[in-house]
């Protein structure tokens, strides 16, 4: 795993970098699989571990060359379905032919590729289960040229954060996850979106390598968690998957700091993108315009797909979807 102490130092250190701008030497880059961007994080060693951590189980998918991994999902009556997020898949009929190789008899096998695909015989669009679009920073970029690109309002927050005297912190523990789920309850109740159980925010933590890691930082404002979030670092990507703040210090701007400090620390680890995570206009408008007020470029993925075994149970799974 990367050294912690060169990982953070950009974090415990960045006040320096919003008045001089700073790049890491060209040696420092890529430290990550030789500067080529690996799969994504949702197709590896580790994320499969937290799944069947979580009680998913996990299958790779072997078909010619390639490779993918499914996870099971549970339905009611011991019903399931295969499901597959991000996969790269270059043969797309060997990946077909070889989806009916996946143990068990499932309702349907989901996939939702990483890049664009021709239109698949025998397959059906569907509801994506990840968010159909991000924002991408470039971290090969300088300091200077991303705060450049940021909305003006987005960099005046981030100097005032450094005003009000916001640090950040990375932490590990039982006691940390227990403060950031508490703020993460807060933040779903005010947002409105649904939350994992407790224990997936414990595993997050708890699978990491010398590729994979997640790191949980907060932002302290007067000895008080203002903001909190759960970064992944992965290859070349450093992944926002979760974050959450107190609105009572909503005015401290304590979240852009959070993230202004995560962008350089996977700078740090030698990641060349920042993926802010999903972005929805019409389900999430304001942390949409959070994101895309720091600049990155907007990112869309295809839409999922469905290979349908059991037609009648996944008519009925869809017409529940719709009723829940």
């Amino acid at each position: 795993m990367h050294n912690d102490n060169r990982l953070f130092y950009k974090i415990h250190n960045a006040h320096k970098l919003l008045s001089n701008s700073h790049e890491l030497e060209n040696s420092e880059m890529g430290v990550i699989n030789g500067g080529n961007k690996m799969k994504s994080f949702l197709q590896s060693r580790e994320w499969a571990e937290i799944q069947e951590r979580d009680g998913r189980k996990a299958h790779r998918l072997v078909f010619g060359s390639e490779s993918a991994v499914f996870f099971k999902h549970s339905l009611p009556l011991g019903l399931f379905y295969w499901y597959a997020p991000r996969p790269e898949i270059k043969n797309a009929d060997a990946f077909l032919k070889a989806l009916a190789e996946l143990p068990g008899y499932p309702v349907f096998v989901r996939f939702e590729p990483e890049h664009d695909m021709a239109p698949l015989k025998g397959a059906r669009t569907s509801q994506n289960l990840q968010p159909r679009e991000t924002i991408l920073a470039d971290l090969t970029k300088s300091d200077q040229d991303l705060l450049a690109a940021m909305h003006s309002k987005t960099r005046y927050n981030i100097r005032l954060a450094e005003k009000h005297g916001v640090e950040i912190e990375k932490r590990v523990g039982a006691d940390a996850v227990d403060d950031f789920y508490r703020l993460l309850q807060h933040t779903a109740e005010r947002d409105r979106f649904r939350l994992h159980p407790k224990t997936h925010y414990e595993h997050l933590l708890q699978s990491n390598s010398h590729e994979f890691s997640n790191e949980l930082l907060f932002a302290i404002y007067n000895s008080q968690i203002a903001a909190a979030a759960v970064i992944n670092f992965y290859g070349d990507t450093a992944t926002c998957l979760h974050s959450a703040s107190d609105y009572q210090l909503r005015n401290v701007k304590a979240q852009h700091l959070l993230h202004w400090r995560a962008l350089q620390a996977a700078r740090a680890w030698g990641c060349g993108v920042f993926d802010f995570g999903g972005i929805d206009e019409k389900r999430w408008p304001g942390v949409t315009n959070f994101k895309i007020g720091f600049g990155g470029e907007r990112k869309s993925y295809p839409a999922a797909f469905d290979v349908v075994f059991r037609p009648v149970w996944r008519g009925i799974y869809q017409l529940a979807r719709k009723v829940v």
